[in-house]
């Protein structure tokens, strides 16, 4: 996640009341490390945010690790019902994950599965982005319409096309990952990654954006989880 990012879920958050959030899962939240070695700002400036407003944050992720609390597959129908039986969570971030998956839709549908009536999901995607393996990347890169057909059943609290600034502002803050780049002078090396280095490149001076949005559930979606 982004600064930008982190700062515009902060901001547009803070028009709902804590017991309408409290408590939250951060889906595909990774491990302890990644959010405070890896990704330090996301502890710092994002999480102790929310910590302040005394809300309690879940993370869930595919492996197990020192900082994941629900360790499972979204895609997987009993770990959704597991969740379901251990907490009822009031809202959730699905943040940068609707570009890794090949059915977005039924991953926001899993999303909602596990909230409440009134619950609040908080979705980030990429709009304008380079290609990113994690492991895949399907280029999806919806419009704040696009998203809107996703979740066409449910209130859209807040949405916000967001710029999360270029290449170039996050080499800034880690200038090591430069060195990443000197293949292009090696295509021989493998073309692939050479490919992936120089179109990365091309985005130094480019913005990078983010379709943003805030959702409340309307109604129980069909809830097939439910049993």
């Amino acid at each position: 996640m982004h600064i930008n990012e982190s700062n515009w879920i902060i901001k547009n958050l803070e028009k709902i009341d804590s017991i309408e959030i409290n408590p939250i899962l951060d889906l595909g939240g990774s491990t302890l490390k990644y959010r405070t070695i890896d990704q330090p700002w996301l502890e710092k400036f994002f999480y102790r945010k929310l910590k302040d407003r005394k809300l309690k944050i879940f993370f869930s992720d595919i492996k197990e690790d020192i900082g994941v609390d629900f360790a499972g597959d979204i895609f997987d129908d009993q770990f959704i019902i597991d969740l379901k039986k251990k907490k009822e969570f009031k809202s959730i971030f699905c943040c940068n994950f609707l570009e890794h998956v090949l059915n977005p839709q039924d991953l926001i549908n899993r999303c909602l599965s596990v909230l409440p009536v009134g619950g609040i999901l908080v979705i980030t995607v990429p709009h304008s982005y380079p290609f990113h393996r994690d492991p895949i990347d399907t280029m999806f890169r919806p419009s704040i319409e696009q998203l809107t057909t996703l979740i066409s059943q449910h209130e859209i609290i807040s949405s916000e096309i967001i710029s999360t600034g270029s290449y170039w502002d996050h080499l800034s803050k880690k200038p090591s990952k430069i060195f990443r780049h000197i293949r292009i002078f090696f295509p021989f090396l493998g073309f692939d990654k050479w490919k992936r280095s120089t179109i990365k490149l091309k985005w130094l001076f480019t913005d990078y954006k983010h379709t943003c949005m805030i959702i409340r559930k309307n109604n129980q979606y069909n809830d097939i989880f439910s049993k």
